[in-house]
């Protein structure tokens, strides 16, 4: 059976692999430049100020009030901060009628994962930024049809991956690992190249080695555990027909850094129902 979009990413992200869009890893970039001592730390968001999830948001959008930003990737050498994700999904066969399907989810199925995913930005030079990033699984537990994959993967190693973009998230270039996780899959080239203001929208394409495009869309301009941040919903583009794939993201525009990215998937294919809901929260 296919997977959903995010379905596949969120269990490459949390659960480790090998993406649909697998690619080449590319020759490391001559423009890397030398680490140097300084050292940036970002305030993370106070858990009571956290917005729902995607589904259920009660951010209400600002009024535009004409101001512009330009989006872009402004960071340190030296950087370092963490996320905390969380996944769960679900498949819901009861009201199958598909054959083949019931033959892959035979009974109700879940699974939780959560984990911690570090961030160092190594170089930092003529527009692009080169990072290192640590996704270690700290939880994973399945029922049903998930259990065996989820059992097999509790003592995996921590996933490791080193890529550099430029300073709209584009051009990804994979120094080392795969393209598993939601920085090169999602929010690949999320930045648009013109300033935007609360309102815009713009059409970008999320996977370095696809051809599809993304909706893009500022809803508001808000503040999030007292920081400025920018809310921009993202609409990613469907595999299988009745799905739907949704995507929040709370950026600094001072930086470009998200501060929160939330999740949601949702298909009914022969009345199989699967949810994914998926959520990375920056903790320090």
């Amino acid at each position: 059976m296919r997977r959903t979009v995010v379905t596949t990413i969120l269990l490459l992200l949390a659960l480790g692999g090998c993406t649909n869009n697998s690619a080449t890893p590319t020759a490391k970039s001559d423009s890397k430049a030398p680490p140097t001592k300084s050292s940036e730390t970002t305030k993370a968001p106070d858990p009571k100020d956290e917005p729902d999830h995607v589904v259920n948001r009660t951010t209400k959008p600002t009024a535009g009030t004409g101001k512009s930003y330009i989006l872009r990737v402004k960071d340190t050498v030296g950087s370092k901060w963490q996320y905390q994700y969380v996944m769960d999904t679900f498949a819901d066969p009861s009201k199958c009628k598909d054959p083949k399907l019931l033959k892959v989810y035979p009974s109700y199925a879940s699974a939780h994962v959560d984990g911690k995913y570090d961030m160092e930005v190594t170089a930092v030079k003529d527009g692009w930024t080169t990072f290192h990033t640590v996704s270690k699984m700290d939880h994973c537990e399945g029922k049903g049809p998930f259990k065996e994959q989820a059992d097999q993967m509790k003592n995996d190693k921590p996933q490791v991956q080193d890529f550099t973009w430029d300073d709209q998230m584009n051009n990804v270039k994979l120094e080392k690992g795969t393209y598993y996780d939601i920085m090169t899959n999602c929010m690949s080239g999320l930045f648009p190249k013109e300033d935007v203001q609360v309102g815009s929208t713009w059409e970008y394409k999320p996977f370095p080695e696809g051809s599809v495009n993304a909706k893009a869309k500022l809803e508001a301009a808000v503040k999030l555990a007292g920081r400025d941040a920018l809310l921009i919903h993202v609409v990613l583009p469907a595999t299988i027909e009745g799905e739907t794939n949704d995507m929040d993201i709370w950026i600094d525009p001072s930086n470009g850094r998200y501060l929160q990215i939330k999740m949601l998937s949702q298909s009914n294919q022969s009345g199989l129902v699967i949810q994914n809901k998926f959520s990375q929260t920056l903790k320090s």
